[in-house]
């Protein structure tokens, strides 16, 4: 990731932390690497012990999702075409293909996996026996991986009893906090300031956009590189959701503002106005407080 981002995204950790030092909880703070990202995240010091357990957590679901590794699950399921319900890599594959078809539908087809290959993800096959692609399906969940991942780790502290917990993952950002206070995140505007911000208490937010990367967001519908925007967030209950409308929105423009406010998600997007600088459009779904139990 470049350093400049990781800067932004460091800055709007410690406005995160200083709002939660109201409440006189000592924090513990933990990064490491995760899919070309830093990852960070926030627990109080009464579970300051599940550190480690959370790495090791996103580790290993990083290699399970990798588009590039020939062992992690997504490798498997390109290959095979047909996971049994009783392999390991099921319950996590389902649950990708599960959201992703939603987003997909929802999207008309802005969002999908399968663009690497010749099958959409909604031809994909999901039951109680197992999974089924088609011949000329390939697929890639780096649209959905980040924000799933900050999904799981989330679900995995609330499981161990933890009243608050925050995972940034590059900019996917998602928030339990059980005592409602709350962290505010900035939705950046590259050129000065920000576009938006917003106070999670319990939700997640995550962007799309190329004015560091440059452009890497690929229409799924034409297999091309998109452009027009300079970024694009979804906000949710889930950061995987979130995640995978972050993507849509980019490919979308403006006109996925109001497709993101029909499927119940908040949308924002930044486009360069006539005058050169960076206009926000929101739709009526996006929340200054984002609270979804």
């Amino acid at each position: 990731m470049n350093r400049r981002i990781f800067i932004v995204l460091l800055v709007l950790l410690l406005i995160g932390i200083g709002f939660l030092r109201l409440r006189r909880h000592r924090l513990v703070k933990h990064t490491f690497v995760l899919m070309d990202t830093y990852v960070d995240f926030v627990v109080d010091n009464e579970h300051s012990s599940i550190v480690g357990l959370l790495a090791k957590r996103g580790r290993d679901l990083e290699k399970k999702l990798s588009f590039f590794s020939p062992n992690s699950c997504v490798s498997k399921l390109n290959e095979r075409k047909n996971i049994s319900a009783e392999d390991e890599c099921f319950p996590i594959l389902a649950d990708l293909i599960n959201i992703s078809q939603k987003v997909w539908k929802e999207t008309d087809g802005a969002f999908d996996p399968g663009f690497r290959g010749d099958v959409p993800i909604s031809n994909v096959q999901v039951d109680g026996k197992g999974i089924i692609v088609p011949s000329g399906g390939r697929f890639d969940f780096s649209g959905i991986a980040k924000g799933y991942i900050v999904d799981e780790l989330i679900r995995l502290a609330r499981e161990r009893g933890v009243d608050f917990i925050m995972v940034n993952a590059g900019g996917d950002v998602g928030v339990w906090d059980k005592k409602g206070v709350g962290v505010w995140v900035e939705v950046k505007d590259p050129q000065a300031g920000s576009l938006d911000r917003v106070r999670i208490v319990r939700g997640a937010v995550a962007t799309s956009g190329n004015y560091y990367r440059g452009g890497h967001i690929i229409d799924p519908r034409t297999k091309r590189v998109v452009s027009g925007l300079i970024s694009a967030s979804a906000q949710d209950g889930s950061c995987a959701v979130s995640d995978a409308w972050a993507t849509a929105l980019f490919v979308l423009g403006r006109k996925g503002l109001s497709l993101a406010e029909n499927s119940g998600v908040g949308a924002i997007v930044g486009l360069i106005g006539e005058s050169g600088k960076i206009v926000a459009m929101k739709n009526n779904r996006w929340q200054k407080f984002l609270d979804k139990k």
